[in-house]
């Protein structure tokens, strides 16, 4: 029995102690909550609230891995309703906070209430301001928060804390929490959105008639009385409807920082305040119907932007549902297996796990048992399913098709494939690109100019025409809310990687996007980036007398902890002999490996290698270069053992993808350290510009260093190990799916699927995405140049200024989701 069952049976064993904290109950105190289907009691309101809050989030596994009881809650705050404390609790956090060093923690978080770019940047300022706090990044169009930390400065409940003092909540992110936000969110806001529409269409009505009134010399008492109903229809408008504008304004007052809605809550509260004195004294203009199609067009556009960001985010959501919390554990019992259905949170490395057909894989192993075929598009977007039999490795995020399989586990929950690629994704969305921080330092001296002008129109037209002075100052700052502004480059950038991880392509730093748009030089590696990378071994030539079982072992063991494609294919040689233990291992990246076996030296890797290693011994004048594309040679001290010759498949559709990369007049080229016939030999048949074959990882780092001297832009696209220098050094990069994770962790872009054509779609994308920020920024600057002077003269109506706020703003978002028409062949 562990220790959380202790626990468990401990505190519900009897009414009398308190499931959440183990204290004894009062008398007389009843109190209960449903979780996990069975009803527990509580000692006070304190456990109660924290009790539903772990409930409601999605976090009831933590009563079942606790490992001791956690501290009665108390009552003196707001923020100790929830008990933030909680959260600091090592049991607590195992679903979503991830150890990252020795103090490091990150956590994802969904903050609700995050509505608008100023809100997202509110958080972002706040925390990142609070010492031990070493990265934050929120996801507007998400709400997404991922958060770093040390957790020996700051501790999670003291980071909650902080959102809660802003204004804002925050969760432990799931997507089915998100969506119930979502949910309640989408809900109200429908519900502020009618109650306006069909309140303004009341008041507009009522003005309409004292419009006509003042024509045909309406009476004093109807005209007031008409005033008063008026009043009344506005008020519900303004103190509900209006409600989140004034809100953000207020968090934005009480963290002494200018927000976007503060312009229009000043607005709409110098119309309805100017309007209720008036009907009071019974003289003035009211703008009663001004109000009311302010707050409805706005709120109009609040709804429209809020579908369509949604939309924007949901692919990544979708794609993280698709994981199961449960699956079949395989235990050992007297009979064989034993099957017990766990939650996926309780599996550890090594254990063996059932998964049936139709069923999604939810950890990353190695198939021990079984056949089948296995569908990847989730995370490669290929639609063609792959076979998996024993030894091969199945990833989180696929699904079984055909057969039962039992698979070891080798990664769970954070540290699967699928999870490191979601978290890297959800990066690469909050980053920010040059122009954003650009964008979001103008931001707020924008705004302090706008309060500036809004005032002197004000003066000024109080002096010429006092009936001009409200409608004009109301439109000054409703029409020049700078929120196209702030909308231009996140949404973009949102849906261009979406749509490139619809195609199985992860772009793991955001500012690659705009790199990728300048390049002048296109760098491939040769093995397992033009080609397959799945070498195989076509013939083995002994060069003494040696059995061939015997050497093949030898090389097996030197290559047996390398991701090398020439490690992978010894590892596929099926050999009975028995398997030796290599020790003392060296491994120079491009050349080959030296190491111990049974006390006797072995080298193995290229001539060039073996002839530094041997000297004279080793004459490499016969080697027929033209018989194999690639060949590797085993030596003892003394002398040649074998040569390994291999061969491995091009990928299909270079040739298309070289032709579209001349016709945009980027310069391809190969650098390799095979043979220069086979390199040369491929680039002509694909028709690449430039090829450099027999290089060392040192001469492609010079290769890539000589081109940026002369002011190049440089991509390279590679995999292996031996490519994780260059790759890094490059100023954009692209990493095969099947490379080693050093290289992926130094790459820019993951292609997670074979499918070459994917560089030239991100190429596409990439442009399209710059053309559109580029457009969005542009059309939001055109509109406050034209909009500020047509509102400082009069010439816009306050709802006029409402309705072309709002357009602004959904048609960047609108213009922004065109990103996803760009499609190549």
């Amino acid at each position: 029995m562990n220790i959380a069952t202790a626990i468990d049976r401990a505190v519900s064993a009897e009414k009398e102690n308190c499931y959440h904290c183990g204290e004894i109950i009062p008398d007389n105190t009843d109190i209960k909550i449903a979780i996990d289907g069975m009803e527990r009691h509580m000692c006070c309101q304190g456990c109660r609230a924290v009790a539903q809050a772990i409930n409601e989030f999605g976090l009831g596994n933590y009563y079942r891995y606790r490992s001791k009881l956690p501290p009665k809650p108390e009552l003196s705050s707001p923020e100790s309703i929830l008990d933030l404390k909680i959260y600091d609790n090592p049991d607590f956090q195992k679903p979503f906070v991830v150890e990252i060093g020795s103090n490091q923690r990150e956590a994802n978080l969904i903050i609700d209430g995050i509505v608008c770019p100023a809100c997202a940047w509110l958080n972002e300022t706040h925390l990142a301001a609070q010492p031990g706090i070493t990265s934050i990044a929120v996801n507007y169009t998400s709400g997404k928060a991922l958060i770093r930390w040390d957790d020996t400065i700051i501790r999670l409940s003291n980071i909650l804390g902080h959102i809660y003092h802003l204004g804002y909540k925050a969760f432990p992110y799931n997507p089915v929490k998100r969506q119930e936000l979502l949910d309640k969110e989408k809900k109200i806001q429908l519900l502020r959105l009618g109650l306006a529409g069909l309140l303004s269409l009341q008041v507009m009505m009522i003005a309409i008639a004292l419009y006509a009134g003042e024509w045909k010399w309406i009476d004093a008492e109807h005209r007031n009385f008409l005033r008063w109903v008026s009043f009344i229809l506005t008020t519900p408008v303004m103190f509900f409807c209006a409600q989140p504008f004034y809100t953000n304004s207020w968090r934005a007052i009480r963290n002494k920082r200018i927000e976007m809605d503060m312009p229009i809550a000043l607005g709409i509260s110098l119309a309805y305040l100017a309007s209720v004195w008036f009907t009071v004294v019974g003289t003035g203009t009211v703008y009663y119907d001004s109000v009311t199609m302010l707050v409805f067009f706005l709120l109009t556009g609040r709804y429209l932007e809020f579908t369509a960001r949604n939309k924007a985010a949901n692919h990544m959501d979708n794609l993280e549902k698709i994981i199961p919390s449960v699956i079949i554990r395989l235990e050992d019992s007297p009979s064989g297996y034993s099957e017990n259905p766990v939650p996926v949170i309780e599996l550890k490395k090594n254990d063996i796990v059932l998964i049936k057909p139709g069923e999604t894989i939810p950890i990353d192993g190695l198939v021990v048992n079984g056949n089948t075929t296995v569908d990847e598009a989730n995370i490669t977007g290929e639609a063609v399913p792959v076979i998996r039999k024993p030894g091969d490795q199945i990833c989180s995020g696929s699904t079984n098709i055909d057969s039962p399989i039992q698979v070891k586990v080798t990664a769970t929950g954070h540290d699967t494939s699928f999870s490191r690629i979601c978290n890297l994704i959800e990066k690469a969305q909050s980053e920010k690109l040059p122009v954003t921080m650009f964008v979001d330092r103008i931001a707020g001296w924008f705004l302090s100019g706008v309060l500036i002008i809004a005032a002197a129109a004000a003066w000024y037209w109080w002096q010429t025409d006092k009936d001009m002075w409200l409608p004009v100052t109301i439109a000054i700052l409703v029409v020049t809310c700078p929120c196209a502004l702030a909308l231009a480059t996140p949404v973009s950038i949102t849906v261009a990687i979406n749509n490139l991880l619809t195609r199985g392509v992860a772009v793991i730093k955001g500012d690659s996007l705009q790199t990728i748009t300048k390049i002048t030089h296109l760098v491939f590696d040769k093995t397992g980036t033009l080609t397959e990378g799945k070498l195989k071994i076509s013939r083995i030539i002994p060069q003494g007398n040696r059995p061939q079982t015997d050497i093949v072992s030898i090389a097996q063991s030197l290559e047996a902890e390398s991701e090398h494609p020439v490690a992978r294919a010894f590892r596929e040689i099926d050999n009975t002999n028995t398997t030796y233990l290599a020790t003392d291992i060296r491994n120079t990246p491009g050349e080959g490996i030296t190491g111990m076996v049974n006390n006797k030296k072995y080298y193995i890797g290229t001539s060039q290698f073996i002839k530094n290693s041997l000297g004279a011994r080793f004459d490499d004048s016969r080697i027929p270069a033209e018989q194999a594309e690639h060949c590797v040679f085993l030596a003892g001290e003394n002398e040649v053992l074998a040569a390994f010759y291999f061969t491995d498949e091009e990928r299909p559709g270079i040739k298309k993808v070289i032709s579209h990369f001349n016709a945009y007049g980027i310069r391809t080229m190969i650098i390799s350290g095979d043979n220069q016939q086979s390199v040369g030999k491929l680039a002509k048949s694909a028709g690449i510009n430039e090829a450099y074959a027999r290089l060392k990882p040192a001469d492609k780092l010079s290769v890539i260093e000589g081109l940026q001297s002369q002011k190049s832009i440089v991509a390279v696209a590679g995999d292996g190990i031996n490519d994780a220098p260059v790759l890094a050094k490059a100023d954009v990069s692209f990493a095969m799916g099947s490379g080693t994770d050093l290289t992926k962790l130094n790459a820019d872009i993951i292609l997670l699927g074979s499918n070459l054509m994917n560089i030239v779609h991100i190429y596409l994308v990439a442009n399209r995405c710059m053309k559109i920020i580029k457009q969005n920024l542009l059309w939001a600057l055109a509109y406050n140049i034209i909009a500020l002077p047509a509102a400082v003269s009069g010439l816009l109506t306050p709802w006029m200024a409402a309705l072309g706020m709002s357009a602004s703003s959904l048609l960047v978002i609108v213009n922004s989701l065109r990103i996803n028409k760009q499609t190549v062949a």
